[in-house]
């Protein structure tokens, strides 16, 4: 009998503390100033004006026109090692949105020069990133998870 009190009760203590971890971690995320991170439409990290960016899609269904001068939002699915879209363009100083739609496997997207990253997500899910290109150049964006990237799954991004 006391064997079993003791059992149920480091199975509560172990739940209390993954519990805490879990939101501290999340908290933490919150916290992450460097880019803001948007799952299937609600953001984890809010704006300054508390909304999701606006989303435009063009006639592929790739790529967005732009929403607002300086602002630009794109769409990239990702699938079995390759993205949708080869190359992306902008202007310096414009603030870019990347909607990362993952088509099958888990992936992420990740643009090193400007510090950004998407969660990895699994098949049907979808994340967002924001940021604003302030350095001309051709940037590399890439799927980190595993060898996709060696495997093709690459694209560029071009700052004018």
């Amino acid at each position: 009998m006391k064997k079993t009190i003791i059992a149920i009760l480091v199975i509560v203590a172990l739940a209390i503390i993954f519990n805490f971890t879990a939101k501290k971690d999340s908290e933490e995320k919150e916290n992450d100033n460097y880019v803001p991170v948007f799952k299937s439409g609600t953001m984890e990290t809010p704006s300054a004006d508390n909304t999701a960016p606006k989303m435009e899609t063009g006639d592929s269904g790739d790529v967005s026109a732009e929403t607002a001068p300086n602002e630009k939002t794109f769409t990239v699915s990702g699938s079995n090692f390759s993205f949708s879209l080869g190359t992306i363009t902008v202007d310096k100083g414009d603030r870019v949105t990347i909607v990362f739609k993952n088509a099958g496997g888990t992936h992420d997207l990740r643009i090193d020069e400007f510090d950004v990253t998407t969660p990895k997500i699994g098949d049907g899910e979808e994340a967002s990133v924001t940021f604003v290109a302030d350095k001309t150049g051709s940037f590399e964006y890439y799927c980190s998870v595993g060898t996709h990237r060696q495997m093709g799954m690459k694209g560029t991004l071009t700052v004018k």
